[in-house]
């Protein structure tokens, strides 16, 4: 396929997840990988390629229409279409095509990245509420804040323990959830964790001493941090 020779060769950094031939079975194989994006034959018999987008599931995609001649695409002018390739099909207007779909691929993304951190950014009305709104890199999980157990930084990102030893991977710092999680009953006990003070079984004494969490886990208290924690509870 000449198309799936340029994309390899100009452009490695997308991947060719799958090649579809039989249009019966095209909706759920893309529900299932999900692809960023697809280009699709449009001039199959009675607007069947149209008719296969509006089903599909994932609405944050890309795609390039294939058509065999300007009558065909003509016809088509009602639908929206993101960008086109006219038979025959040249090297220069493949890059130019798939260039354009690239930029607007990332343009979406940060769009899409913004909503979410802007929607993150209302945590605090959240927690009034006793509820959080995790971002992840799906979107946003939606927890009650007495459900969490404790937060656990890793690196850019932090693990969030809740209840029936689940866990989910949040697309934000630990700093970030201190902050969010200021003036409730959440405590930094280190520089690795939160815990959420209503879920402490037990504090063993120490250099800083270690918690029991009700999930049965261990935390280690920072040592400048026991003065503060032990002040909570007098």
């Amino acid at each position: 396929m000449f198309i799936k020779k340029l994309i390899n060769e100009y452009y490695p950094q997308i991947e060719l997840i799958n090649v579809i031939s039989n249009p019966t079975n095209a909706l759920q194989v893309i529900n299932e990988l999900n692809p960023d994006l697809i280009i699709i034959n449009g001039s199959y018999p009675n607007q069947s390629a149209f008719k296969l987008l509006e089903k599909i599931s994932n609405s944050f995609y890309q795609c390039i229409f294939l058509f065999d001649s300007e009558i065909e695409c003509g016809k088509s002018k009602e639908f929206e279409i993101d960008e086109y390739l006219i038979d025959p099909i040249l090297e220069n207007r493949v890059k130019e095509v798939i260039h354009k779909s690239i930029l607007k691929m990332t343009d979406r993304y940060i769009s899409n990245q913004k909503k979410i951190l802007l929607l993150s950014s209302r945590n605090f009305q959240y927690t009034k509420k006793n509820k959080i709104a995790i971002p992840t890199g799906q979107g946003l999980v939606f927890m009650e804040l007495d459900n969490l157990i404790r937060l656990e930084a890793q690196g850019s990102y932090t693990i969030i323990y809740i209840n029936n030893k689940e866990k989910v991977l949040a697309s934000r710092n630990i700093k970030e959830f201190e902050e969010i999680l200021s003036n409730t009953h959440f405590f930094r006990i280190h520089n690795s964790h939160i815990v959420n003070l209503n879920r402490i079984i037990k504090y063993n004494k120490g250099r800083g001493g270690t918690l029991t969490m009700d999930d049965g886990s261990q935390i280690e208290v920072a040592s400048r941090r026991k003065a503060d924690f032990l002040n909570i509870f007098q």
